[in-house]
């Protein structure tokens, strides 16, 4: 497996730090590169941040709808449903972005990493 992945992450956050020492073992066994992010020291930008909600739209699961999506991205939704209400909450407060988020640029795939 060539290529790179980003990990956005949050080294206070267990679920994250479990993330990262994965991918950190198959990028070492599997030969791509790891890019981590610091979420909280480096927030995404809006267009990164629209370009990730794309790939999690364009991946749901069979029943779920957009709203659901951006339930998964933030933290405390409160009824969230555009893109821009996303970028609003994380305007205000950028720990409301779900931790870990994996994302694989090149093959336009985002996972929230959380169950």
């Amino acid at each position: 497996m060539a290529g790179s992945l980003t990990i956005y992450h949050n080294p206070s956050c267990s679920k994250s730090r479990e993330a990262k020492n994965y991918l950190d073992q198959e990028a070492t066994t599997k030969g791509f590169q790891l890019e981590v992010i610091e979420y909280l020291k480096d927030s995404p930008s809006p267009e990164q941040i629209k370009q990730i909600l794309g790939f999690l739209v364009e991946g749901k699961g069979d029943g779920e709808d957009e709203q659901a999506v951006y339930g998964k991205f933030l933290r405390n939704n409160s009824g969230v449903s555009t893109t821009q209400e996303v970028l609003e909450s994380l305007g205000e407060h950028c720990a409301n972005m779900q931790r870990p988020i994996v994302v694989n640029w090149a093959a336009n795939k985002a996972v929230v990493c959380r169950k």
